[in-house]
């Protein structure tokens, strides 16, 4: 490598490597670009140009101009944020990786492309993963990066690209913000931890992903580029890792430093159905999956048998829908009421709780009709502040299993 160029220079990888580069080659040698303009903050020293990886004919423009041998091609979306936009990560993830591609073909420079563990999928083994395995991903970000790998395996059979690339774990460093990547709590927790003492996380408890410090990932690109050719016996991808933890072990070291520091959970929706394909896929093949939650909402989303423990105890088990279908009634209305409201439901209609400032009501399905005129006309009067009719839930079927004796409901542990 003489003469570098790397696209998606700002993001997290980008910054570091040109860095890194920029130190070894001299910062002339190496042109950072990227689509956003704020690179002269980041990355002051050495040439830097605008690029939409997405614009064949600007790419092609700066490789003509700067002339390199190589090119890092690091710009894409990463995993949560391109199952929120699909289809902009397939035109920046595939159309970008095709533009670099055909520099590599027509221009001769060698390609590096960053390709994931995200490429595997729940069909993959997952102890000591082979180098050549089943990779069948259930997320967009996944299927381009197999798409990826494949195509630039492509390119060097087809037309002699020198085409290279690793599979990156989930990269951690501290001078980048998180990128919007599955793994970016185990770099935004320790960002909340100094500023606020408290994180919430998005990755259930429990759930162990392989991780990379930053720098061992700059030193494996810059290895692979540097490598005698005629030694590789894969191109797109090689396997590397370097650790594996879950959140409750990151909250645990955070704690020696900062004692006060309390973490809770809260899936990210996109995540969350992410994780429920992949149990339901794993379940669909054979395999029995024993799942320990505390979301109601996903256990009745996820599972096929269901125990409910209270305070160590055994309260309910059995499928999903039988347990819901095992309350006295199908239907609930939920009242938000002002404090001191005395109710006088119709006729049909109980109270099953009653706190403060909400009542739950149970509802027969024949009487639904008359259970929303009536909290629409208590609406009207300013007796109520809002009202909804919705089937039963297993978490009514939890509240209800848990109430003590008294009638006050006993909160999940």
């Amino acid at each position: 490598m003489k003469r570098i160029m790397v696209s998606g220079c700002l993001g997290q990888i980008g910054t570091e490597l040109v860095t890194r580069l920029r130190r070894d080659y001299g910062a002339a040698n190496v042109l950072a670009t990227d689509v956003r303009e704020d690179a002269a903050h980041a990355l002051p020293e050495g040439p830097f140009e605008i690029l939409d990886v997405r614009e064949a004919e600007r790419y092609a423009e700066c490789v003509s101009k700067f002339k390199p041998d190589t090119i890092y091609h690091l710009a894409g979306i990463l995993s949560a944020n391109a199952e929120k936009k699909p289809q902009l990560a397939w035109q920046i993830n595939i159309q970008g990786l095709c533009n670099a591609l055909e520099m590599g073909r027509e221009k001769g420079c060698a390609i590096f492309f960053p390709s994931s563990i995200a490429a595997f999928g729940p069909e993959t083994p997952h102890d000591r993963t082979p180098q050549d395995t089943i990779q069948r991903p259930n997320t967009i970000y996944g299927i381009t990066k197999v798409a990826g790998e494949l195509l630039a395996e492509y390119y060097h059979k087809k037309w002699g690209v020198d085409t290279r690339g690793v599979r990156f774990p989930g990269l951690i460093s501290y001078k980048t913000l998180p990128g919007g990547g599955t793994t970016d709590y185990a770099v935004d927790i320790y960002y909340q931890a100094v500023r606020a003492a408290r994180y919430t996380s998005y990755i259930a408890a429990g759930t162990y992903m392989d991780m990379m410090y930053i720098p061992d990932a700059i030193d494996g690109m810059v290895q692979v580029m540097e490598a005698d050719p005629a030694r590789l016996i894969h191109r797109c991808c090689f396997n590397i890792t370097a650790m594996s933890f879950e959140p409750e072990q990151v909250a645990a070291a955070i704690r020696v430093r900062i004692p006060s520091f309390v973490m809770d959970y809260d899936v990210d929706p996109v995540r969350r159905r992410l994780l429920w394909d992949q149990i339901r896929v794993l379940a669909d093949d054979g395999a029995a999956v024993l799942l320990v939650t505390h979301n109601v909402r996903e256990a009745e989303r996820a599972v096929d048998r269901l125990v409910i423990l209270e305070r160590g105890r055994v309260i309910a088990r059995g499928a999903p829908d039988d347990l819901v279908a095992s309350r006295p009634y199908p239907i609930v209305l939920e009242l938000t009421v002002r404090p001191g409201t005395a109710l006088d439901p119709p006729p049909g209609l109980s109270v099953e709780r009653s706190e403060r400032t909400r009542t739950v009501l149970g509802v027969p399905a024949d009487r639904a009709t008359d259970a929303i005129a009536w909290a629409a006309r208590l609406r009207e009067d300013g007796v109520i502040e809002r009202y909804s009719l919705e089937p039963v839930s297993l978490e009514e079927v939890y509240v209800g299993l848990a109430a003590d004796g008294s009638g006050r409901e006993a909160r999940p542990s």
